[in-house]
């Protein structure tokens, strides 16, 4: 019995043995297992980042969806921006039911062009040359569109639309701009030449009045100031008669660039020191004007600067080499301003003519035709502008829209010297 149990043992501890033997090899070949799938887990984790990381690059590479994102961002957080839009969308309908009228002189006569009808309308016949005599030679539109008033030779008038009388303003002065609402004008009354004088300190006696009338009642004015000193230039007169753009001059000699006058007590308004101005436009507000410097027989590279009517707060709207700003006006609105550039190589040779918008904080410059174009007017309603492009020996006059960006040719073609007699206002 011992025999078989000794015998026993010993056949368990062998299958013990074998079964230990047997389990090792399996122990043994779970190791490189692991690290063989752990290898290439973390060989495709890396390559997954790798992709991860070229994704993220390819979705930040294209810049210019980044740049337009962030520029149409700074348009949206400006304060004035979402108000002109939505003013825009509200006050200017696709369809335009009164979109104007605007006035030209061609073959002797000045006429209207209607623009929604395409038709015009003959207002006066004048002699050949007569144009040259003014000296404010130019055709205005009232603001609510009844009254058109013009300097032509050495005489003014204005027509009235609506019954249809050509009125003779020469005895009230020289007509020079509208303001308010309605019939209220300035007027220019008195010396405004040079006389043959031996003693040029005479000269000091030339003189005009600045004075207010209104078409319904011309036999009362108003005196806005008298400008005396010399041979002297209205250039722009805020339509609340406080500020003008004067320039000086001396008889049978060159004169200065337009200065800024505070009207009411008749003092000169000295720029900074930083900056050069010669000429000026004033907001419908009469609180801001835009200026530029501008020189009488040669061109100078100088920006188009914003300020107040004092010149407070001043700032830059428009710089290039080699250009300067001229012909700036503001849309009836206010909302925008227009300019020409003229861009030239020295003194006199211009190179091109350019066509610009801007805000009046500087921002949304835009550039609308070059070759030799100029800013002739806005629309009443301040929805387009009104350009001209030189085509050989005339002018071809243009509708900018501000909104779709579309370029209108309208069947006016204008001598270059005859650009004051045009302007746009509205229906009567």
């Amino acid at each position: 019995m011992k025999k078989e149990t000794t015998l026993i043992y010993l056949v368990i501890l062998t299958a013990l043995g074998v079964t230990i033997a047997c389990a090792m090899p399996g122990l043994t070949q779970k190791q490189p297992s692991i690290e063989t799938v752990e290898s290439p887990l973390l060989e495709k984790t890396e390559e997954l980042i790798v992709d991860r990381v070229a994704t993220t690059e390819i979705g930040v590479e294209p810049t210019e969806p980044v740049v337009d994102t962030i520029i149409a961002t700074e348009v949206e957080v400006e304060p004035t921006e979402p108000v002109v839009a939505s003013t825009d969308a509200e006050i200017r309908p696709t369809s335009l039911p009164n979109a104007g009228q605007i006035s030209y002189i061609h073959d002797g006569k000045l006429w209207v062009y209607r623009v929604d009808s395409g038709k015009t309308l003959p207002i006066f016949t004048f002699l050949d040359g007569q144009e040259y005599g003014s000296q404010y030679p130019r055709a205005r539109f009232s603001p609510d569109g009844r009254y058109l008033a013009f300097n032509l030779g050495n005489a003014s008038w204005i027509e009235d639309f609506e019954t249809g009388d050509t009125i003779n303003f020469s005895p009230f002065g020289d007509f020079f701009s509208w303001t308010g609402n309605g019939a209220e004008l300035f007027a220019i009354r008195g010396a405004m030449g040079c006389l043959a004088i031996e003693n040029l300190e005479d000269q000091d006696l030339l003189n005009f009045d600045i004075v207010k009338l209104d078409v319904k009642n011309l036999s009362h004015s108003s005196l806005v100031a008298n400008i005396g000193g010399g041979l002297r230039v209205m250039g722009a007169i805020s339509p609340n008669g406080e500020w003008a753009s004067i320039n000086n001059c001396r008889c049978f000699s060159e004169c200065s660039p337009y200065s800024i006058w505070h009207l009411p007590s008749l003092s000169v308004i000295a720029p900074p020191a930083s900056v050069e101005a010669g000429n000026f436009a004033f907001s419908s507000d009469s609180q801001t004007m835009v200026f530029w410097d501008e020189q009488t027989y040669d061109y100078v590279e100088t920006p188009l600067y914003k300020a107040a009517t004092d010149y407070h707060g001043f700032i830059a709207l428009f710089s290039a080499p080699n250009a300067q700003p001229v012909n700036a006006l503001w849309s009836p609105d206010d909302n925008w301003i227009g300019f020409t550039s003229v861009h030239f190589e020295h003194e006199l040779t211009e190179t091109d003519r350019c066509v610009w918008i801007v805000k009046p904080d500087g921002s949304r410059l835009t550039g609308v035709e070059c070759g030799f174009s100029d800013l002739v007017a806005w629309s009443p309603d301040s929805t387009q502008i009104l350009f001209s492009k030189k085509e050989s020996a005339i002018k071809q006059l243009y509708i900018y829209n501000i909104i779709s960006g579309s370029k209108i040719a309208i069947p006016i073609q204008v001598k270059p010297y005859t650009y004051r007699f045009i302007d746009w206002g509205r229906l009567p």
